[in-house]
C-alpha cells in the first residue's frame, strides 16, 4: 500500500483511467474475434458487414494508446486478408 499522499492520488488515478478505457480494450479484443469466428463459420458478407465497426474500434484504441499502432494495423490486415482468403476458396 501506498504510503505517500501523491502515491495514493496515483492509484486512484490509475484505478479511474483503468475503468475508463476497459470499454475500448474489451471492443478491441472481441470484435476481431468475431469476425474471425464468422470467416471460420463461412460467414463472409456477416463478416464484411461487422469490418467497419471493427476498424473503428481498432482505431480508437490505438489512439488511446491502449494497443500500440503497429498492433493495431497488423490485426485490420490479417482480417482483410482473412476475408480475401475464405471468398477464394
Amino acid at each position: 500500500m501506498a504510503n505517500l499522499k501523491s502515491s495514493k492520488k496515483d492509484l486512484r488515478r490509475t484505478a479511474r483511467r483503468t475503468e475508463n478505457r476497459k470499454p475500448f480494450s474489451r471492443n478491441a479484443k472481441m470484435l476481431p474475434r468475431k469476425v474471425r469466428k464468422l470467416v471460420a463459420e463461412g460467414k463472409i458478407s456477416e463478416a464484411k458487414e461487422l469490418l467497419p465497426i471493427t476498424f473503428k474500434a481498432i482505431d480508437k484504441a490505438a489512439k488511446k494508446n491502449i494497443v500500440h499502432r503497429n498492433n493495431a494495423s497488423r490485426t485490420k490486415s490479417r482480417l482483410v486478408a482473412a476475408i480475401a482468403n475464405a471468398e477464394t476458396k
